[in-house]
């Protein structure tokens, strides 16, 4: 039978995602995982007592390079069981979301699990378990959880999200005639007027390059211009010939962090769910590595 799963997790489903004391080294990194809907959620009572199993899938690290929704990556997937003192880990195996089935023999009062092509878990003494006799299969077991550790690693690039920067949507006259008439904001001034009236736009100020002149952060909080990295923000620098864009981003107006790394000269952003650089405007980090490792230039090239 399949396991369904869902990535439209209700506000308590994201709370026991947070609080799993299993990811909390990741936590920072799991927030942004959440924000870009990669994190999956699913109940099956899988030994029969009545309460159905919590089935945690997240697309960290390796899974989402190689796929990134987990629907034929092998993504790293927790099994927790309800006992006494509350939801306890018993078990984490790698699967994809749109493989995992619970198949109707048991083993030891428990289902077995389908997680993929030729992955079977079996459940063993201290939790599922692929066959033992099938070495192939222990060694690619084995090998994926070495590569999702290495990915979380490398992309756990500070201990601290970095300094906050506070926003506010309590905007002066000036502020306010400056979105208004900013040139980068021309094919989208309706939705900024009437943003501006409900207070869905904020604002912030940072040096992210060091020169002295703070750089200024629009928030776009309005309609349809949030998905699942946050909300249109525009980063304007102070140019030779005034005020200009150094990139648009996506973030939230209270998940804006600077981190104290340099990259080209500027400051390199945590918005909770995506990390961003400067090597010719603010670009999200994984464009920027995709762009390299298909040989491109950075900025890329269409």
């Amino acid at each position: 039978m399949r396991i369904e799963l869902t990535n439209w997790l209700s506000a308590r489903q994201r709370d026991f995602v947070l609080t799993l004391p299993e990811l909390r080294r990741d936590r920072y990194y799991l927030i942004r995982t959440l924000l870009k809907q990669r994190v999956y959620w699913g109940e099956f009572d899988l030994d029969d007592d009545g309460v159905p199993e919590r089935i945690v899938m997240i697309g960290f690290g390796g899974s989402i390079k190689q796929g990134g929704d987990c629907g034929q990556a092998q993504c790293q997937t927790m099994i927790l069981k309800l006992h006494l003192h509350g939801w306890t880990l018993i078990s984490e195996i790698q699967a994809s979301r749109d493989s995992l089935r619970a198949l109707p023999e048991s083993d030891r009062g428990w289902h077995r699990l389908h997680a993929g092509p030729g992955r079977i878990y079996s459940r063993g003494e201290f939790g599922y378990e692929p066959p033992r006799g099938d070495v192939r299969a222990n060694a690619e077991f084995m090998q994926k959880i070495a590569d999702l550790e290495a990915a979380s690693s490398a992309i756990s690039r500070t201990a601290s999200p970095g300094t906050h920067v506070p926003t506010t949507n309590r905007l002066t006259a000036a502020q306010r005639n400056f979105i208004r008439t900013a040139p980068a904001h021309q094919s989208s001034r309706r939705e900024y007027n009437e943003a501006l009236l409900k207070r869905q736009v904020y604002w912030a100020e940072f040096d992210l390059d060091g020169d002295g002149v703070a750089e200024r952060f629009v928030i776009l909080e309005f309609t349809g211009m949030c998905g699942s990295i946050g909300c249109a923000t525009t980063i304007f620098r102070l140019g030779p010939k005034g005020w200009e864009s150094a990139g648009d981003i996506g973030a939230e107006h209270d998940s804006l962090w600077i981190l104290p790394e340099i990259d080209n000269g500027w400051h390199r952003i945590n918005t909770g769910t995506v990390f961003y650089r400067f090597p010719c405007g603010y670009m999200d980090d994984e464009v920027i590595d995709s762009n390299r490792e298909e040989g491109r230039e950075p900025c890329g090239d269409d």
